[in-house]
């Protein structure tokens, strides 16, 4: 009796062993993630309206090296988001083994705020010292906030991939002084905001009137919007997983230059790059449109070219995490064509020898894609 009790005892430790065997064997096979990958995108500020156009356009960009389309999310005629249009670029997407990104307005709203003017955030001008609209909407206001996060989950349940916030998305320090703001402030931290106890020195700049030096209770009040735009992420991560639990998010990255320190992030923008990371953050994306910069600031091309250098620096500087920055680079003229394809890959290398990231192309709606040229490019994006 004993000695078959001893050998059930064998038997079971035996099967036990066997079965964490496997498991352990099928958890670094079939059901392992796979490693990340850099994003391969190509990004799109609009797409055709007809949906025979969209199928061809998406259809043309499969098998040219990249993985993922991104989209800024459609508006109408009257600037309120038009979500019909984002099911079938999904779906196109999708079935062309591409994923999909949207970018999601945050601030910059025209048609919510029309319908919605108590949303709207106000600041304070230094050269007038009046205070004045901004035309975007006041994070601090739980309503608009609701509404974006409404939205994000929306969006969400279409199946995208992720949502990235747009470069509205961040306070500048004359911001943040909206009826919504101005009672935050007053109960967090028993205080007014007053610009002459915010700016104690501004000067005249070549580009204008410049801060120089900053009072008493400037860093307290950007902390509490640095701790607003955080608690605002948040809560659109919250909305878009609770229909998408894969769903990534992503913010959008501000450049200072010659490198985004985190000091210079706090203090224009209200941003603190470790905290993002802390929330699990998943992308970190700016656009270098370094064409309209060279047009803008009448550039030569090699100085143009040194610019664009220095803010893909700047970028992954903030950020650390190379496969977590997407660089959104200017591929298209102004009218629609491809740019010369030498400075196509000249731009690609640039930004590689800053630091390998994702890289997502800017392209028109018209665009014919070089399949070759896009294959040889996004080949030599390394993996992390």
């Amino acid at each position: 009796m004993t000695s078959l009790r001893c050998m059930k005892k064998r038997t079971f430790m035996i099967l036990f062993v066997f079965v964490i065997v496997i498991a352990d064997w099928l958890s670094g096979t079939c059901f392992a993630q796979n490693p990340a990958q850099f994003v391969k995108a190509y990004y799109f500020k609009s797409m055709p309206a007809e949906y025979a156009k969209q199928e061809l356009l998406i259809a043309s960009l499969k098998d040219t090296g990249a993985n993922t389309i991104i989209l800024e999310l459609p508006l109408n005629e009257e600037g309120v988001p038009d979500l019909r249009r984002i099911p079938n670029s999904v779906y196109l997407a999708h079935q062309a083994g591409l994923k999909f990104h949207i970018v999601l307005p945050m601030r910059r709203l025209p048609g919510v705020l029309s319908q919605h003017s108590g949303w709207e955030d106000t600041q304070y001008d230094l050269g007038s010292g009046t205070v004045q609209s901004t035309g975007k909407l006041d994070l601090f206001n739980n309503d608009a906030v609701a509404y974006l996060a409404s939205l994000a989950k929306e969006i969400a349940s279409f199946s995208v991939d992720a949502l990235l916030l747009d470069r509205d998305f961040f306070y500048a320090p004359v911001e943040g002084i909206g009826p919504a703001a101005r009672e935050k402030t007053l109960i967090e931290l028993n205080w007014a905001p007053d610009p002459r106890q915010l700016f104690k020195k501004v000067v005249k700049g070549p580009n204008g009137i410049v801060i120089e030096e900053y009072g008493e209770y400037f860093k307290k009040w950007t902390a509490l919007k640095r701790d607003r735009l955080l608690n605002v992420f948040d809560q659109i991560k919250t909305a878009g997983r609770s229909v998408n639990s894969g769903i990534k998010i992503g913010i959008s990255v501000p450049v200072v230059l010659p490198v985004s320190t985190a000091g210079m992030l706090f203090t224009q923008f209200a941003y603190d790059i470790s905290a993002f990371q802390k929330y699990s953050c998943d992308y970190y994306w700016t656009a270098i449109e370094y064409r309209d910069i060279r047009a803008d600031e009448n550039l030569t091309y090699g100085q143009m070219m040194e610019q664009l250098s220095r803010m893909a620096l700047s970028a992954i500087t903030a950020v650390g995490s190379r496969e977590q920055v997407i660089l959104a680079l200017q591929a298209t003229t102004k009218s629609g064509k491809m740019v010369p394809l030498f400075q196509m890959e000249e731009v690609a290398n640039l930004v590689r020898n800053s630091g390998e990231t994702g890289i997502a192309f800017i392209i028109g709606p018209d665009v014919v894609v070089n399949r070759t040229l896009m294959k040889k490019i996004f080949r030599n994006q390394a993996q992390p």
